[in-house]
């Protein structure tokens, strides 16, 4: 009982991995010659998230003025030609899922950093404490300068 007729033996498996090893190194190299950078997850959400915030602020309103057209008839008009209210709240919904997915990765929640070790410092002094003498408070006395009678 060999090896069924046709199939490789390990000598042409090994071979064929070495030449998928050395193909995959070549285009490893030939990419850090051209100094390609190969980007994280959480940096591509946060280009998509860029890419709907241009887009939502191409759609976004500005300031309505009041235009009076031809017929004499006064009409609100958005500052922005490109202005459109459902676009741009497509937009704002997406890029906010997108930032709100890479958000994790850029900022740390509080209860992360708050959750650490906590350190309790114990001061020990050699020789004890002086006793301690309560004494009721000075009273304050106000001084007053004495008025001159004789002058008088």
């Amino acid at each position: 009982m060999g090896r069924p007729k046709g199939s490789k033996n390990k000598k042409t498996i090994a071979l064929e991995n070495q030449r998928i090893v050395e193909q995959h190194e070549r285009e490893m190299s030939l990419a850090a010659g051209r100094r390609v950078a190969i980007k994280l997850p959480a940096d591509r959400l946060e280009e998509i998230g860029n890419v709907y915030g241009a887009l939502m602020a191409y759609y976004q309103p500005l300031a309505w003025r009041l235009v009076q057209r031809a017929d004499g008839k006064v009409e609100r008009v958005n500052e922005n030609p490109n202005y459109d209210e459902a676009r741009f709240d497509k937009y704002a919904e997406k890029a906010k899922q997108a930032f709100a997915e890479v958000a994790p990765y850029r900022q740390p929640r509080l209860s992360a950093v708050a959750v650490g070790q906590v350190t309790k410092k114990t001061v020990t002094v050699v020789g004890g404490l002086p006793p301690r003498k309560l004494a009721p408070p000075a009273p304050v006395v106000a001084l007053v300068p004495k008025k001159d009678t004789d002058a008088a």
